[in-house]
């Protein structure tokens, strides 16, 4: 019964999945709730929450990114591994990169990957301002995707210099999303980013409505960004 939920509440997206992958993400669900329950990944949650506002969310991005087969996507602040996991099991041919700064949660996310078998993810633990200036990171990514991690104006800082030119940053946001454009704008003129594309969808079952903000790179971030030390959220542009 749960298969074939998810795959009702993922033609509402729409996104049409196959059995077998709904197995395997009704099969994250189980491994997240259960760690959740000892790291707090998530915060409160029950499996139809979980479902809908985490999972499907997490795809529901799906017809913005258009991924491709051989692309690379980092997902920035994965926390339990959301949305990368979701869309590596979805997209087995595009190479997902997961980063996070807590350790904990990256070991958690270690073991849903070997749990699921996923051969398209590997991980990261560190700091973005960090790992930014890796000349093997840096604007090496087709698209950089972030949910639920930190204001529009910090995240842009710490995504930009990760997605290579013509690429995407994705920032998955809630109805506040206008405010937080607004108080982009010095961030988008410092970073030498214009402004993005807004797409609206609305979660299954009345959960609410969320924005996908589309940011193409035309520009190649200027090389001091991001700023060391946790300066972006220190110190927002």
């Amino acid at each position: 019964m749960s298969i074939l939920q998810l795959q009702q509440l993922a033609n509402a997206i729409p996104l049409s999945l196959a059995d077998p992958l709904c197995e395997t993400l009704e099969h994250f669900m189980d491994l997240l709730l259960e760690r959740n329950q000892a790291l707090n990944l998530l915060g409160p949650v029950d499996r139809d929450t979980l479902r809908i506002k985490h999972i499907l969310d997490s795809l529901a991005a799906v017809r913005y990114l258009e991924l491709k087969p051989g692309m690379k996507v980092l997902d920035l602040g994965t926390g339990g591994g959301l949305p990368g996991i979701p869309l590596a099991i979805v997209f087995p041919e595009v190479q997902f990169t997961l980063l996070d700064a807590t350790a904990k949660k990256i070991e958690a996310v270690n073991d849903f990957v070997r749990e699921l078998g996923l051969k398209n993810v590997r991980t990261l633990n560190g700091r973005a301002e960090e790992l930014a200036h890796n000349p093997t990171l840096r604007e090496d990514f087709d698209r950089v995707l972030s949910r639920a991690v930190a204001p529009l104006r910090v995240l842009l800082e710490l995504a930009m210099p990760f997605v290579h030119l013509n690429g995407r940053f994705v920032a998955y946001k809630g109805p506040e999303y206008i405010n937080e454009v607004i108080q982009s704008r010095t961030a988008l003129a410092s970073l030498q980013a214009d402004p993005p594309q807004i797409k609206l969808y609305s979660l299954p079952e009345g959960m609410g409505e969320r924005v996908c903000l589309v940011f193409t790179k035309k520009f190649q971030t200027p090389a001091h960004y991001p700023r060391h030390d946790g300066m972006p959220a220190k110190r927002p542009l």
